[in-house]
């Protein structure tokens, strides 16, 4: 008895081409390529030099999102074979996952690094078109060299894909090479990434400061911005400046907002039980949050939940948040303050400071940054400058808070400018809540 084996062997051949290659690219997957590339240093003669080039593709979440995942995967695709005609002379190139993609060549100097590197940044200077579809992609780059950076596979690996995290920290679209001061910094951030995690995950780490918001003519605190701190039991206490970042990173900055936003509004909510009614709290949002679709939703629970107005709640973010995503975040601001959510725009002057964007924004507080009133006092352009933005807040109908004002004399120069409010240590550093009440009742005393 015979039997056809022929479908037989053609499934046979493609479980074998499963096994070794990307589906989606054809590529070599990272199995394969791993088991390659252990191999291809064994076989290294002493004086040969290779490169390791890891390949993340900046913001392909959002080629996907606005796209959908059937075009991203022709972006894929695309990438894929560019790279794969550059990856020649004895190159080895495979997909590694996702949007990732390592490449390793031999090499005489770091000129032929540059140039190899030159030619993948190239792949990205045109729009890639898909269907009707006109898309705009960029990359970060991290290498790592044989023998200097790594004398096997794994190490190499993951000194080059630790080079690429510091070009995304850099802007992206940009490459570096490894360095050992990189493997310390990103161990610094793994270390600051856990102690997030276990915060937000229950355990104790995480809590708020107040710092003041006071109007200028009464001096009365009407208001504070609520500021997110951490304090680690391993590591001690950790600046917002190195946290927040890495938070808005990964998912853990959703955790983290959620947190601020309970927190802060019920705080809110016992300062309005104690009769200060007048009084509001900003709360910090970041891009990540604003994406989140049910994030107005979420904001809505909390105040019912603190039992409060919405009129008493600001939200405030940054002019570059604010641009990431313009027209997506002014549908949200226009919910909000449909509601009686109140909007401030924070930073104003260290980005595009434009007034046709603030004319067309659902805005009612525009905080000027601290570099503008540093030198207030002493810089007639300076101080033009703050005059302007606060005449044209107030011809839009905007009120004005000066951030980081530290003396009397910055503060007397603000009242005759006729700013409405006031933010700095001239009149507090930030608070815990037990300290804010005690603020408040001596304000109500005197």
């Amino acid at each position: 008895t015979c039997r056809d084996i022929t479908n037989y062997k053609l499934s046979e051949k493609q479980v074998k081409k499963l096994e070794y290659y990307d589906v989606l690219t054809g590529c070599l997957n990272k199995q394969t390529f791993t088991t390659h590339m252990k191999r291809y240093i064994e076989l290294k003669k002493e004086g040969e030099k290779a490169a390791m080039l890891f390949i993340d593709l900046d913001d392909f979440q959002r080629v996907n999102d606005i796209f959908g995942h059937d075009v991203g995967d022709e972006v894929l695709k695309y990438v894929a074979r560019k790279l794969s005609e550059i990856a020649r002379n004895g190159s080895t190139m495979s997909r590694f996952g996702g949007d990732e993609f390592v490449v390793c060549a031999n090499i005489e100097g770091l000129e032929d690094v540059e140039a190899l590197i030159h030619e993948i940044m190239a792949i990205f200077e045109d729009e890639v078109i898909i269907g009707e579809n006109v898309i705009h992609m960029t990359c970060s780059i991290g290498v790592a060299l044989y023998p200097l950076d790594g004398t096997n596979c794994e190490v190499l690996l993951q000194n080059a894909d630790t080079a690429m995290y510091k070009s995304k920290e850099q802007g992206k679209n940009s490459y570096n090479f490894y360095s050992e001061d990189m493997s310390m910094a990103l161990a610094r951030k793994m270390e600051v990434e856990g102690a997030l995690r276990e915060a937000v995950g229950g355990k104790e780490g995480l809590y708020l400061q107040y710092q003041p918001i006071v109007e200028t003519d009464t001096r009365r605190t009407i208001g504070a911005e609520a500021l997110v701190r951490l304090k680690s039991e391993k590591i001690g206490f950790i600046s917002p400046r190195e946290f927040i970042p890495i938070a808005e990173e990964s998912d853990i900055i959703i955790g983290v907002g959620d947190w601020v936003m309970e927190e802060a509004l019920k705080a809110l909510g016992n300062y309005y039980k104690q009769g200060y009614d007048y009084f509001s709290v900003n709360i910090n949002v970041s891009a990540v949050q604003l994406r989140e679709i049910d994030f107005m939703e979420k904001l809505k629970k909390c105040i019912q939940k603190a039992d409060l107005p919405p009129t008493c709640v600001k939200l405030e973010v940054t002019e570059t948040v604010l641009m990431q995503n313009l027209e997506e975040n002014k549908k949200i601001f226009h919910e909000a303050r449909q509601i009686g959510i109140k909007i401030a725009l924070d930073d104003f002057g260290t980005g595009y400071s434009s007034l046709n964007y603030l004319r067309n924004i659902p805005l009612d507080v525009l905080k000027i940054d601290k570099s503008f009133i540093d030198e207030i006092t002493v810089s007639k352009e300076l101080s033009e400058i703050v005059d302007s933005i606060i005449n044209m807040a107030h011809i839009l109908g905007i009120d004005v808070v000066a951030e980081g004002v530290e003396s009397e004399e910055q503060l007397e120069v603000l009242r005759q400018k006729r700013c409405d409010m006031i933010q700095g240590y001239v009149f507090s550093k930030p608070l815990m809540e037990e300290e804010l009440s005690r603020r408040l009742e001596m304000e109500k005393i005197s």
